[in-house]
């Protein structure tokens, strides 16, 4: 499923790439209206003066406080001239449906020094720190009456290259090109260009990460043969999206039954048995829609008018440019209205061990009669959750493990009144046991690394995270139960498995040069594949930890490559429509590996015939078996 997770990746591209043709972005459903911010317009305070005598601010207007804090670059130089734009004055209500306070904002600006001060209301404080070449940065303050803000601005990047044919190699102009993350599925806001009359672009103010860019124009679509790895303040090398042939799908939305017409409508193609969103094409104010660039494919319909979404019965088979696509739109969707009234509230608290510190990242629940409201606690223990007027159990669990609470030991009676009150959990916490470390990399401490633990298990619930701090040091709870392995990894190095350490240990985890892998996927009959996903899970103690990288490839040589690869074992899944192959691999320090892969089919179920294969040589992307289509050319 996470294969075709990653597959999906593909085909989301090529829809934002029709998407961003000249088009508004329509269909996105209703978002509650909430009052717009009043701006506070407030001088900065006086510029403070240094003596023998302390140092004295100005007062802050009447009811607000001073927010100090300094705005620092990557390195921790100051950052002159940021815009710090702070949200505050709203607070939830412990009482569901309480008047809440309108939503105030203020704006400062830094001084030489990358400080500033700014107006705004006792309490917690959102926003965003923004300044010319630098990736805008969050502002988050829990308490702006006992706190500091501390921000860190990373310098963008750019990422360059040319647009080609790949048939002829010869430039194309007018292509869009977007840039996009590989580890991300987020297609809402990528940055977009066109390619000149070479067929080059360039795509400023990108966030450091690994981009794997894709361009389209009408009726075909490529990408970079490979993806390309930005680090704050640089610019790529020129990489080459070369364009294949692929379909057209032109039609209409009509509505049933007929009358108004289909206002911010779009037509959605999702890949079978795929959750991730695939291609959209905005219609125009007659209904009409054109979908530019489709891999062949099976499809499933979804049709939104109004901000209603439907989907189709059938699927819908591309092998072929489509026109006069005629895409039905049947809102016969019955309304479920929750009738039963029952006054609620936000209960808030904290979860401490039996010393008084606080218990991070642990769920808890409250079972209220026939409702029960979960949820994790923060890093400092603290939870918040919606309850009803009425008795409550506390229960708090760790991963499949349940924590003794030893108070409360009765169910709370929560009401209007005592919900306002916070609730102190305490809990049984000698299961933990924690392993610690340090993580380096040439002699030199690593902060900001990854660090990831399996203990005494042979499946994912037993692999437990944490971070190494500025001094390269790392604290990981784990169970009290057996020896433990570790590794660790910090952008594209790692540490190869270390241990087995017992539980209260410690390591010393040293980073290595990353490696490579490349080769080549097949079809069960021996074609290259030209549309599939590579995902590289790593490996520890035997046990696949999360994907740390999924790419999709786009060719006709079936040919993939993964470059920046920490050291160490991984297991890697090859995948296309509903045929995927999977192999463990060794990745040594510095190495480049060669791995040639061939997709199997899946199994058949009952009589069903596997059709794949017979049309599996015929096209560039040759479609998974099809069933009759819903949305038909008339």
């Amino acid at each position: 499923m996470r294969t075709r997770l990653a597959l999906a990746l593909a085909l989301v591209v090529a829809a934002a790439l029709l998407w961003l043709h000249g088009r508004a972005t329509p269909g996105a459903p209703p978002v509650a209206a909430r009052p717009a911010p009043a701006r506070l317009a407030v001088a900065r305070p006086p510029a403070r003066v240094l003596g023998s005598a302390p140092v004295v601010a100005s007062s802050a207007p009447d009811g607000k406080v001073w927010l100090s804090g300094h705005v620092r670059d990557e390195q921790g130089q100051p950052v002159e001239g940021a815009r710090v734009r702070a949200l505050h004055g709203r607070q939830d209500e412990p009482v569901e449906g309480a008047r809440l306070p309108a939503l105030e904002e203020s704006e400062a600006t830094t001084d030489a020094s990358g400080a500033f001060d700014v107006a705004v209301s006792p309490g917690p404080v959102s926003g965003e720190v923004e300044a010319a070449g630098f990736v805008t940065a969050e502002l988050s303050v829990r308490d702006s009456a006992r706190e500091t803000a501390e921000v860190t601005l990373v310098r963008t990047c750019a990422l360059v290259g040319r647009v080609e044919l790949a048939t002829t190699g010869a430039p194309v102009a007018g292509a869009r090109v977007l840039a996009v993350l590989t580890d991300s599925h987020d297609l809402d806001s990528l940055p977009t260009v066109t390619t000149d009359a070479h067929g080059r672009f360039r795509i400023e103010g990108l966030a450091p990460g690994r981009y794997k860019p894709w361009a389209s124009t009408p009726g075909r679509l490529g990408q970079a043969s490979g993806s390309v790895s930005l680090r704050a303040g640089t610019e790529s090398e020129p990489v080459v999206i070369r364009l294949l042939g692929v379909h057209r799908v032109r039609g209409a939305i009509r509505k049933i039954p007929p009358g108004q017409p289909c206002t911010n409508g779009y037509v959605e193609l999702r890949a079978s048995d795929l959750h991730v969103p695939s291609l959209r094409a905005a219609a125009d104010p007659g209904g009409r829609v054109d979908l530019e660039a489709i891999p062949a494919g099976t499809y499933s319909v979804h049709v939104s008018c109004s901000h209603n979404v439907v989907q189709a019965s059938q699927p819908l088979l591309v092998a072929r440019d489509l026109d006069g696509v005629v895409f039905d739109f049947d809102l016969d969707v019955p309304l479920h209205m929750d009738l039963e009234a029952r006054a609620r509230g936000h209960a808030h608290g904290t979860v401490v061990d039996t010393r008084g510190e606080p218990v991070p990242d642990i769920g808890f629940s409250l079972r209220c009669g026939s409702t029960e409201s979960t949820g994790d606690t923060d890093e400092t223990g603290a939870f918040r959750a919606l309850v009803p007027f009425e008795p409550c159990q506390v229960q708090v669990r760790w991963g499949d493990e349940a924590l003794t609470v030893l108070e409360p030991r009765a169910p709370v009676s929560f009401t209007p009144e005592s919900i306002r009150e916070p609730l102190r959990v305490v809990v049984d916490a000698s299961l933990f046991a924690f392993l610690s470390g340090t993580v380096s990399q040439a002699g030199a401490a690593v902060a900001g690394a990854r660090v990831m633990a399996v203990c005494d298990g042979r499946d994912a619930d037993s692999a437990f995270d944490g971070e190494t701090d500025a001094g390269g040091q790392f604290r990981v709870r784990v169970r009290r139960a057996g020896a433990c392995w570790m590794r660790a990894w910090r952008d594209e190095h790692d540490s190869m498995a270390a241990g087995p350490v017992e539980p209260d240990g410690s390591l010393a985890l040293e980073l290595q040069a990353p490696g490579g892998l490349r080769g080549a996927v097949s079809r069960p009959g021996g074609a290259p594949a030209s549309l599939f996903t590579v995902e590289l899970s790593p490996l520890l103690h035997g046990v696949e930890l999360q994907p740390r990288r999924y790419e999709t490839f786009f060719g006709s040589d079936g040919r993939w490559q993964l470059e920046g690869i920490g050291p160490g074992d991984y297991r890697i899944t090859a995948g296309y429509g509903e045929e995927s192959t999977r192999q463990e691999v060794h990745v040594a320090p510095g190495g480049q590996g060669e791995l040639h892969l061939t997709l199997e089919p899946p199994e058949a179920e009952g009589d069903e015939a596997e059709g794949d294969e017979a049309e599996g040589d015929e096209a560039e992307a040759s479609p998974p078996a099809a069933s009759p289509p819903a949305a038909r050319p008339e």
